[in-house]
């Protein structure tokens, strides 16, 4: 089964009088039928995983932006522009700020990609079919009644 069977669908038949007598129970059965997820969840949990995954890759680009940011910042104290050296030590402190904000959030996304995917994979092993049965109340037209 892959990741495009997600969801059930529950479909609920009143058995005949010929299937109720097989039976030690008189009920409705309720089959649990396992439906293929749809294009739009599916496309969903990508996202998801690819947010997750830019968002790290942009921390990254952000510590960089940050080293840069340091090396400019020892340049501008070597020629004592103190005001330079500020600026370059604000703008490190911001990214290393929006490394650390993107590190989180991306963490969150994948937490929630993780969920999504172990409940549709929950959804999967729990079989494709299962039967719940509960008393009918007596029809007039049933002769077993």
């Amino acid at each position: 089964m892959g990741i495009e069977q997600a969801y059930f669908s529950v479909k609920a038949q009143e058995p005949s009088c010929s299937q109720t007598r097989g039976c030690k129970q008189r009920g409705v059965c309720v089959k649990v039928e396992l439906a293929p997820m749809s294009k739009g969840l599916e496309n969903q949990l990508f996202q998801l995983k690819f947010t997750a995954k830019q968002m790290g890759r942009l921390s990254t680009k952000c510590l960089k932006e940050e080293k840069v940011e340091k090396d400019k910042i020892k340049k501008c104290l070597e020629k004592d522009n103190n005001d330079g050296a500020r600026i370059h030590a604000q703008n490190a402190i911001r990214a290393k700020t929006n490394a650390q904000n993107y590190l989180r959030l991306s963490s969150r996304v994948d937490a929630v990609a993780s969920r999504l995917e172990s409940a549709i994979k929950m959804q999967q092993v729990r079989g494709p079919r299962a039967c719940v049965r509960r008393p009918c109340p007596p029809r007039p037209s049933c002769p077993v009644a």
